[in-house]
């Protein structure tokens, strides 16, 4: 049978956690056929292996496709969008990484059936679990959201962790514009619709050392960053300067500062260049770069941190 719902699975290296995740997939409990489609990006501790025994064992629902030589480190960026959208076949589409797992066997029929009901919705997402490798509770991941997003909340935050989605599939997606999470929820609203916000929690979302962004330095996790911002900036700056000047100096002016206490100068003066294009506020501008004059000298003047 056509699936109604296609879940979308991203992993590398998720060996510790793959089976936890496949596991939570296929107890799903629906009234409609699902499939799951996965992306390996060439994992080398096993993920692959045990993909491929599940996929022996479910060849009707899990689809995988095994990367031979790692995209990512290829430079190649929104692997979902590129890899797993086009072959997923639902009308909807629920996402969840590798390391990540639902906690709710009915998650995908509640979502689906609210999605039904919605017409005028393009993602459902909800609450979820924080945990660390050992499993402990790290909280809630959202204390309080309203019910309700449009794509103006969307620059303010990133609110909905992948592993809490469910989305229309919808043919007016860019793929080329989505570099991660943040840019795929900006796209699906661009041509308006909601997200909205299920109070429920019905999935755990992993924190650990082993993930792609906890294992990069600063630098690395800037210039990332910075290409999604870039990215987002084109997208849409045309029309909504005003909201995406206030996420452009934030986020210009922290990594300036995180940049600084690694010693990476010509990148922290870098962002601050930026940050300035944004900052509207003299006095703002004026105090936080004498606060960076400050530690520049503390920094080149000594081995302390900063």
């Amino acid at each position: 049978m056509h699936p109604l719902v296609s879940i979308s699975c991203v992993t590398y290296n998720h060996a510790k956690y793959i089976k936890q995740c496949l596991d939570s997939f296929l107890s799903q409990e629906t009234t409609f056929p699902f499939e799951i489609v996965i992306h390996d990006d060439a994992s080398t501790d096993g993920t692959t292996q045990i993909i491929e025994e599940y996929a022996k064992n479910y060849p009707d629902k899990i689809f995988p496709l095994i990367q031979k030589e790692n995209q990512f480190s290829k430079g190649v960026r929104g692997i979902m969008a590129k890899f797993n959208l086009p072959r997923c076949r639902g009308k909807y589409i629920a996402w969840c990484e590798g390391d990540d797992y639902f906690t709710d066997n009915k998650k995908l029929q509640k979502q689906f059936d609210f999605l039904e009901s919605n017409v005028d919705c393009q993602i459902s997402f909800h609450n979820c679990q924080k945990i660390d490798t050992a499993g402990n509770n790290l909280g809630l991941v959202y204390d309080y959201l309203p019910k309700d997003f449009k794509l103006i909340d969307s620059f303010y935050g990133d609110y909905t962790k992948t592993c809490t989605v469910m989305f229309r599939k919808s043919d007016s997606i860019k793929n080329e514009n989505i570099i991660g999470d943040i840019t795929f929820c900006m796209e699906l609203l661009r041509n308006g619709g909601k997200a909205q916000y299920i109070n429920s929690v019905m999935s755990c979302y992993r924190v650990h050392e082993g993930g792609i962004w906890s294992q990069k330095k600063e630098l690395e996790r800037f210039k990332l960053a910075h290409y999604s911002e870039q990215t987002i900036k084109n997208n849409f700056y045309y029309n909504y300067s005003n909201h995406l000047d206030i996420r452009l100096r934030k986020f210009y002016i922290m990594y300036a500062f995180k940049l600084l206490k690694e010693r990476e100068y010509f990148y922290s003066y870098y962002s601050f260049f930026q940050y300035f294009k944004y900052e509207k506020n003299k006095t703002e501008l004026i105090s936080n770069f004498k606060h960076l004059i400050k530690y520049t000298i503390i920094g080149l003047n000594s081995k302390i941190n900063i």
